[in-house]
């Protein structure tokens, strides 16, 4: 800070040293930490091993709290560096519930502990038979409500949860008693497809159904190849016969047809595409036009060019 040189008082005014930017020889880039837990839960529900690099303890995203925090508590052996993360899974049928988790800190995360503690059957160390997951109240407001996706999907494998305000509570089952040749409906939303390929994996009978195979695009967009491939989890791909029928009972993951029918509307009903600001309305409406060859029509813009929508904004409010 700088002094008047006749008065001796200190100036409002500063002199910064001219810096000059150094760029480091590596850059060191985390993995995905909420992805990499589909891979460690297949590990731990199937009793094998795996490790992830560039997620370590010193990770800064909250997901990497997962092998610590929900598989280890759930009898897996978590080895964990500052970069890398290595879990063992218990042997099949053997995983615990947890009793409580608070998973605010990765509630990504929960769908993931979801379908653990689904065929958990031993029970936590305090005697509890169910793992209640707290802090997941947000969750409602992502891709879906997922913590409704995630009761009404498990409900039809016939494992029981309850929902609470802030979370779910999920009551474990042996694996040879979930129900078979389930088709599960993904909501279009990744982590639902990945959390349940991991329940799909050790589910009896000819094979689970997991519907929306391209929603994981937008995440891992080779999972279905790797899962197969890297995973050892055998995966086939299907077509169902319409949005209502599970197709194919004899595969492990299938993609479901993207259909629309006209019903019993007039062939020039008008389409509302509904929803909350910059969540792609105008985006995937000008994709459906294109394919029904119908014209689009943009609210906003029309409300714009009618009513100056920035200018109606600072003086109404949204």
């Amino acid at each position: 800070r700088l002094k008047d040189p006749s008065s001796g008082k200190l100036l409002d005014c500063y002199r910064i040293p001219r810096g000059h930017y150094v760029a480091p020889e590596v850059y060191e880039i985390e993995s995905d930490a909420s992805s990499a837990t589909y891979p460690l839960a297949l590990a731990a529900i199937t009793g094998t091993e795996c490790t992830i690099e560039s997620i370590g303890s010193d990770s800064l995203q909250g997901d990497a709290r997962f092998a610590k925090d929900v598989l280890e508590p759930m009898g897996c052996s978590v080895v964990q560096t500052r970069n890398s993360t290595k879990v063992t899974g218990p042997p099949v049928g053997q995983l615990r519930q947890i009793g409580l988790v608070d998973m605010e800190p990765m509630t990504d995360a929960f769908l993931t502990a979801s379908v653990l503690l689904a065929v958990a059957v031993q029970p936590s160390q305090d005697g509890k038979e169910s793992t209640q997951i707290t802090g997941i109240a947000n969750q409602r407001v992502k891709e879906c409500n997922r913590i409704k996706a995630m009761m009404d999907e498990l409900a039809k494998f016939g494992v029981r949860t309850q929902e609470h305000e802030d979370g779910l509570e999920v009551f474990g089952q042996p694996m040879e008693s979930l129900r078979q040749d389930v088709s599960v409906h993904c909501y279009d939303d990744h982590r639902v497809a990945m959390a349940f390929s991991v329940l799909a994996a050790v589910a009896p009978g000819p094979g689970t159904v997991l519907e929306e195979k391209r929603c994981v695009e937008k995440t891992w967009p080779n999972w279905w190849d790797d899962l197969e491939r890297k995973l050892g989890i055998k995966v086939e791909g299907v077509e169902l016969e319409s949005q209502t029928s599970a197709g194919s009972a004899a595969v492990s993951l299938t993609q479901r047809n993207n259909r629309l029918t006209a019903g019993n509307y007039p062939e020039d009903a008008t389409i509302f595409c509904i929803g909350m600001r910059g969540t792609g309305k105008t985006y995937l409406g000008k994709f459906a036009a294109y394919a029904l060859q119908r014209p689009f029509l943009d609210a906003d813009a029309i409300f714009d060019e009618r009513h100056k929508l920035n200018g109606f904004v600072a003086k109404n409010g949204w």
